[in-house]
């Protein structure tokens, strides 16, 4: 069954552009000029780590810098690559935690701002996936390297959207099997820098320079008998294994070919046996290195590396730990660039760099313990393959309905109550925070001005668990953060006989009371516990400030909804 079928054949499933479910590059309006000082994260497209989509290292810069040319997001959005390669690389994140719900970063962002029937989550994982990344660069347009995902592609793409309460349960199953992916591969990471770490214990700065140890050309340590064959003339019907340069990655043989020996590439030279190391003598693919591992003894790799075989197994470790550190590896780029009609190294130049030369008994030493620490980490290697494959199964099956019909089917009742409540969350969060506030004042229905009630649900949504979805759409106004949508629930509630709302004319103030207190405890009776918490913190937090003072706490914090204030511009409050 295609995607479509599935989808449609689920109740309450249907398909939007994303265009029609999201802003696509929305308008984020700025704090005013006389900030311009004010120190705002920026990300690079560098900054987004495209195995987890999360945000790390941003830059710090002022206001001023970010006004123009700069993609504007906040928390919430979520952000996509416009540009190749980092479309294919998945250069995708979702936006939480900035300081200020402000941000900007690169020009080459999409920002989609999911509206009411998406959750961010959802949304972020629907970009990630496969089909959805072919999609986006079949749609390129653009001149060879410069190309680009175009603004219309938004309004050509379809998101799946069930209900959502099926959205969350999609996204919860999705974030566990991301964590534990996420979670092996750190644990991959810790056991590979824990090896780097016992050979810098042992042996400190590889510089020959520095005096420790005895120095000496590299190629001492090495075997100079390579094999050489020429696979078409060799075995020309016989299959064999090949390796690139290409297919290193992260000082890892990641990807082999298999080929006939007719077929063979007239670089495919060199016979490698396990233990040799394989160093890329071309820029800008010096850092590709890596040690053949036992699976591949007997392959043949390209002339392009240097094949350094060690005079004693027991060395390997201990040479591959130089080749591929900083200090050998720079200054191979910089022999590199120095030949201007090819930037390459070649394999003299490789073997007759001089190189510390600790005790044999040492380096043997180094190659036991990296060898156990070798093993454990292809144990590792093998579970984040298993999980990696699961959470690309998961993914796949999450967007057709498939991951999720039969919960849906047995809980459909559940369903749809829990779609009721979310559709009526922003009004009970309204009476939820008037009875925190009545309680707080000790009164059944304490008297609380509309400018108030504003600002107490916008701090809900931009600080409590109700942040994971837009509740309403805040804008800066004469008094801070403005939502006409809110009006609209408060009548709804009126009518409801929930709250009476009071537009004092001479005052110049709207009041909104409580009517029906026992009414509105059954209505918040299904509130989650969680939001209860939000609504009684953001309270206590903020409760008992005085108009001012409350304004002023916004403005520091979410400086963007300054920039129309009468406060700030008058220096006093006019309301």
């Amino acid at each position: 069954m295609s995607t479509r079928r599935m989808v449609t054949a689920i109740k309450g499933w249907v398909r939007e552009a994303i265009s029609k479910v999201a802003e696509v590059n929305p308008v984020t309006v700025l704090p005013p000029t006389e900030l311009d000082n004010l120190a705002v994260p920026f990300y690079e497209m560098a900054a987004i780590d495209e195995y987890s989509g999360k945000l790390r290292d941003a830059a710090i810069v002022p206001l001023r810098d970010c006004r123009t040319g700069k993609t504007k997001f906040q928390n919430g959005d979520v952000l996509f690559a416009k540009i190749t390669p980092c479309v294919q690389n998945r250069k995708s994140a979702l936006v939480n935690g900035l300081p200020g719900n402000f941000a900007c970063g690169s020009s080459e962002f999409y920002v989609l701002r999911p509206g009411k029937r998406v959750m961010p989550e959802y949304l972020f994982y629907f970009i990630r996936q496969d089909p959805v990344i072919h999609a986006a660069v079949e749609s390129f347009i653009g001149t060879s390297g410069r190309q680009r995902v175009p603004r219309t592609f938004w309004d050509r793409l379809e998101i799946p959207l069930p209900p959502l309460p099926v959205q969350e349960r999609i996204v919860q199953i999705l974030q566990k099997a991301d964590e534990i992916r996420q979670k092996r591969k750190q644990a991959l990471e810790l056991a590979e820098a824990i090896r780097r770490t016992v050979f810098y214990d042992m042996f400190g700065d590889v510089n020959p320079n520095s005096g420790r140890w005895p120095t000496g050309p590299l190629n001492d340590l090495l075997n100079p008998e390579i094999e050489r064959v020429n696979p078409a003339k060799a075995f020309p019907n016989q299959e064999f294994t090949y390796i690139e340069i290409a297919g290193i990655r992260d000082f890892r043989i990641a990807e082999t070919n298999r080929l006939l020996g007719r077929d063979a590439p007239s670089r495919a030279r060199q016979v490698v046996r396990a233990g040799d190391i394989l160093y890329s003598m071309t820029r800008p693919n010096l850092r590709n290195i890596a040690a053949v591992p036992e699976e591949l003894d007997g392959a043949i790799c390209t002339t392009g590396f240097a094949v350094l075989r060690p005079r004693m197994p027991q060395d390997g470790p201990f040479i591959f730990e130089i080749v591929k550190s900083d200090y050998f590896t720079q200054a191979m780029s910089q022999l590199a660039a120095s030949k201007s009609l090819y930037p390459a190294v070649d394999e003299p130049t490789i073997r007759h760099f001089q190189v510390i030369h600790p005790p044999a008994p040492l380096r043997t030493h180094f190659g036991s313990v990296a060898n156990q620490l070798d093993s454990t980490a292809t144990e590792l290697r093998t579970s984040l393959l298993v999980a990696e494959r699961t959470f690309a199964s998961l993914l796949s099956r999450a967007f057709t309905g498939e991951l999720t019909a039969e919960w849906e089917e047995a809980n459909a009742e559940w369903i749809a109550q829990q779609q009721e409540l979310h559709e009526r969350l922003p009004q009970l969060l309204i009476l939820a925070l008037l009875a925190e506030k009545a309680k707080r004042a000790s009164r059944t229905a304490a008297v609380v001005l509309v400018t108030a009630l504003m600002k107490y649900v916008f701090l809900l949504q931009m600080e409590g668990s109700a942040s994971r979805r837009r509740l309403y759409h805040f804008v800066p106004y004469h008094y801070g953060p403005f939502a006409k949508e809110l009006y609209s629930d408060l009548e709804k509630l009126q009518e409801e006989g929930l709250v009476r709302v009071d537009n004092d004319a001479e005052e110049e103030k709207t009041k909104i009371t409580l009517t029906d207190p026992a009414r509105i405890d059954a209505a918040l009776a299904v509130l989650p516990d969680e939001l209860k918490q939000d609504v009684a913190t953001i309270i206590e937090t903020y409760g008992d400030l005085d108009h001012n003072a409350l304004l002023n706490a916004v403005y520091e914090k979410y400086p963007t909804y300054a920039r129309k204030s009468r406060l700030k511009q008058k220096g006093r409050s006019s309301k």
